[in-house]
């Protein structure tokens, strides 16, 4: 497995050098970065990933989760809340959000 991600890294990393505005492979890229626990990469890869790509619901919602993960409540709602005005009609943006904001609740 640990091939694989070692392989699929530079892939993605590849596929950027090739194309520098290739959102997918940001975006995966971090998707990759989070899972091994590489946080600011994941981060900077989401961002990056958005400053493409503006309207990258799973960037947005990837981003989220990671800073929910970091306890970072009010930057995970702010990535959703903005992701629900790109697409208001996304129904797994919006109940992450409502789950988030319940917590916020729960923990204030």
């Amino acid at each position: 497995e640990t091939g694989d991600i070692k392989l699929a890294v530079e892939n993605y990393n590849t596929s950027i050098r090739i194309n520098p505005k290739f959102y997918d492979a940001h975006l995966n890229l971090g998707v990759v970065y989070a899972k091994q626990g590489e946080i600011d990469k994941a981060i900077e890869k989401y961002n990056t990933a958005k400053s493409i790509n503006p309207n990258l619901i799973p960037a947005y919602n990837n981003l989220a989760s990671v800073y929910a993960k970091q306890g970072r409540v009010d930057l995970a709602v702010k990535e959703l809340e903005h992701a629900v005005k790109i697409d208001p009609n996304n129904a797994s943006v919006k109940r992450n959000l409502e789950k988030l904001k319940k917590y916020k609740e729960e923990i204030n």
